[in-house]
């Protein structure tokens, strides 16, 4: 955390994007930088919220399904209301000055969480199968000042 927080001093950036780091929840906290969250879907409030099996067996039988289908309900039930944070977390945000959220899930939010993969964990129409993108050549080899290549 130590070197997080000497680089965000020597960068000063406006803003820091973080996959799942957790110490960076703190020391870009610690040194007053905006924090983006890139959080996967199966981590966000949305997903928690509507919860309704939780894979903890293989589900191929009615009591593994009944298993999987009590621990979703029990996860969305409890998981918002859960106030645990290791002694380690809560020790080095009172060493920053860092206060921390009470609730758990609150502890693990940015100021923007972006909310990556959720079209294909979906249902959704026209999220199955392969997705064009411009190459990397060609987006590197455009002026500043040309439009993004069109999508077909």
């Amino acid at each position: 955390m130590a070197s997080e927080i000497a680089h965000f001093h020597r960068w000063k950036p406006d803003c820091v994007v973080i996959g799942t780091t957790l110490t960076t929840f703190i020391s870009a906290r610690a040194v007053a930088v905006s924090l983006i969250y890139v959080r996967p879907y199966a981590m966000s409030r949305g997903h928690v919220a509507t919860m309704t099996a939780l894979p903890v067996t293989h589900g191929r039988t009615p009591v593994g399904h009944l298993i999987n289908r009590f621990a979703g309900r029990l996860v969305r039930t409890v998981a918002p209301h859960v106030r645990w944070k290791p002694a380690a977390f809560r020790r080095v945000a009172a060493e920053r000055g860092v206060r921390l959220p009470s609730r758990t899930l609150d502890a693990l939010d940015a100021d923007l969480n972006l909310i990556a993969s959720l079209l294909p964990t979906t249902d959704y129409p026209g999220t199955r199968g392969p997705v064009r993108l411009p190459s990397v050549r060609s987006s590197r080899n455009r002026s500043a000042n040309s439009p993004p290549p069109s999508r077909a």
